[in-house]
Parts: structure tokens; C-alpha cells; sequence
């Protein structure tokens, strides 16, 4: 099982590489598209991974002639192909005992 928490850190260790390029509207779309399937709170990594490979697709030639946006891509795509479900930390709220209503 993955942990969501992780695919938002690989996410945006592939966005530190990501950023130092200007993309196409359509690549923006795409890279958008990727983090909103991140940042899902129970998200769906057959969403995930077909948002990365629509990404991926227009980032092709970048990464050609880039080795760190190359390796940051494949990093990533390792992450979300290492399992096949994931799961997210939920935060319990401690509960108040009032002692005033307690008979």
C-alpha cells in the first residue's frame, strides 16, 4: 500500500524539476490535472497514473536533453506503479469530557 502522503511528496519533488521550464497551456492543463489526482484525499491511482502519463507525454522532449527531469520523472512513475492501492492518515479529534454534565 502506498501512502497518499507520499505521492504528494514525489509529486512535488517532480514540480521542483518541473518548474524551472515554460510549458505549453496544454502541459499546464495536464501538470494541473496531475496535482489535483495527488492531492485527492483517498485518491485513485489509475487516475494518478493516466494524469502523469498525459503530463509525461508533453514533457518528452524536456526530459530528452534534461538527466535530473529525467530521473524525476522516473522516480515518480516508480512511486505510483509500486502498488496498486493507497491509503491516507486520518486525523482523529480528541473528544472534550465535560464534567459539569457528567452525572
Amino acid at each position: 500500500m502506498i501512502n497518499c502522503a507520499d505521492i504528494q511528496t514525489g509529486y512535488n519533488k517532480l514540480y521542483e524539476e518541473v518548474r524551472r521550464y515554460i510549458w505549453s497551456f496544454q502541459a499546464v492543463e495536464a501538470l494541473a490535472d496531475l496535482e489535483l489526482a495527488c492531492y485527492e484525499t483517498c485518491l485513485d491511482l489509475t487516475q494518478v497514473r493516466a494524469a502523469f502519463n498525459r503530463f509525461r507525454s508533453y514533457a518528452l522532449d524536456a526530459m530528452y536533453d534534461d538527466e535530473e527531469l529525467s530521473a524525476a520523472f522516473d522516480q515518480f512513475e516508480k512511486l505510483i506503479n509500486s502498488d496498486d492501492t493507497s491509503y491516507a492518515n486520518l486525523y482523529q479529534t480528541k473528544e472534550v469530557f465535560n464534567h459539569e454534565n457528567n452525572i
